[in-house]
């Protein structure tokens, strides 16, 4: 007898292992998709433009007020600019989606917020490797020395019904090095805050994580440097001891305006913002285009030898406070030309021109200075779009300038 309920079309209930089963497979799927990595928005500083580097070949360093700016001097390692991992991107509370990395790191995003920050605060910011810290004060005579560090970062996002939950830890420490000794030396006094932050979204992905660390770093470093004292003038060296070798060379802010009449891509700043795979991104300013050029001059000029000081303005150093030096190599640089293969991006091919003057300075044993040209030349390259990396068009900028200084390095351009 048929029951009194009969669906005969009904197809079957799937018996209940199979459901178990479909439920272990999601879950694995989701596991899985936590080994996948997401590529973020990097933040570059600015550099000052006050004038071409190509018109001034001498002089202090100097507001536009006329007032000497104080001299903050940055030690980076040089081999910060490694692809790091530093938070997680999960759904449905404990999946984790994706790996959140930025391609330069973030100890990187880092050196630049302290960058910028030194800037804002009236300082003008060199930059060195830790290697070169005996030269390096010798050289510029900086008021402040200074190497940020970051300590166990950790930037992750969950879902919270219909929030998005991004959570902040990990901590900053400045490490302050004497500016009067001409010996290497450890830090005097270092200055830490913990970063410990949680922020409620509606929407909290790859890109909004970038941000909030890079504003986040801001806050941190800004705190952390208005408990130092307002030291303006730096106490002079009295035996500035200088490694024996080739000369080091110090990079210029290279000039950089799209507005003028050079033949630079006026979309390039956005092109090389979206290369991160974010169209909504902001394009990178001509300053910041600037810096990246300048951070891939002096790559390519530390893989010639060169020990390389990076000056994030485009005024000539003012000389040092040293009876006598060896020579010095100053490198001011023009970026001309800046365009794509075919004016579109998606030729893969960026061809890159570039003005430099490379000047030989020596200070004598009666403190004068004499200066003279080594180089002006013009140096043009073409780089294709590098595989394998986020934000493709910032390494491939990068690597352009590289391929640029090295030519000139190389007696291979053009007079």
């Amino acid at each position: 007898m048929r029951p009194l309920l009969h669906y005969p079309d009904r197809p079957p209930a799937p018996p209940r292992g199979r459901l178990v089963t479909l439920f272990l497979a999601l879950c694995v799927t989701l596991t899985l998709a936590g080994c996948f990595r997401l590529g973020v928005p990097e933040y570059f500083a600015p550099v000052s433009q006050r004038d071409s580097p190509l018109s001034r070949l001498g002089g202090e360093s100097s507001s536009p007020g006329g007032v000497t700016l104080p001299r903050a001097l940055v030690l980076i390692p040089d081999d910060s600019n490694q692809r790091e991992t530093f938070g997680t991107q999960f759904v449905v509370g404990i999946f984790p989606l994706s790996q959140v990395y930025l391609q330069n790191s973030a100890q990187t995003m880092l050196q630049e917020v302290l960058i910028s920050t030194l800037q804002q605060q009236g300082y003008e910011v060199v930059t060195s490797s830790p290697a070169n810290l005996i030269e390096a004060r010798s050289l510029f005579n900086p008021t402040l020395v200074i190497k940020p560090q970051l300590r166990d970062l950790n930037l992750s996002a969950y879902d919270a019904l219909f929030l998005r939950v991004v959570k902040l830890s990990g901590g900053v420490s400045l490490s302050l090095f004497q500016t009067d000794s001409n010996e290497p030396s450890t830090p005097t006094k270092e200055l830490r805050a913990d970063l410990a932050q949680t922020w409620y979204r509606k929407s909290a992905f790859g890109p909004y994580l970038s941000f909030a660390l890079k504003r986040e770093l801001g806050r941190t470093v800004e705190n952390l440097l208005s408990s130092l004292p307002k030291t303006r003038h730096a106490p002079p060296i009295n035996q500035p001891t200088y490694p024996a070798g080739a000369p080091s060379i110090t990079i210029l802010a290279p000039l950089f305006n799209p507005n003028s009449s050079s033949s630079i891509d006026p979309t390039l700043g956005k092109i090389v913002a979206s290369s991160y795979g974010f169209d909504s991104e902001p394009p990178y300013s001509p300053a910041q285009l600037a810096r990246i050029f300048q951070r891939g001059l002096a790559q390519g000029a530390r893989e010639g030898g060169a020990r390389v000081f990076s000056l994030l303005n485009t005024s000539q150093p003012s000389a040092a406070s040293a009876r006598s030096a060896p020579a010095s190599w100053t490198l001011t640089s023009s970026l001309v030309e800046a365009k794509f293969k075919n004016s579109s991006a998606a030729s893969g091919e960026l061809q890159l021109t570039a003005d430099f003057s490379l000047t030989e300075s020596t200070i004598q044993g009666n403190r004068s200075k004499t200066t003279r040209e080594l180089a002006r030349a013009r140096c043009q390259t073409v780089v294709s779009a590098p595989r394998g990396v986020d934000g493709i068009w910032v390494q491939g900028l990068t690597e352009g300038a590289s391929q640029l200084i090295t030519a000139l390095l190389n007696k291979k351009c053009d007079p």
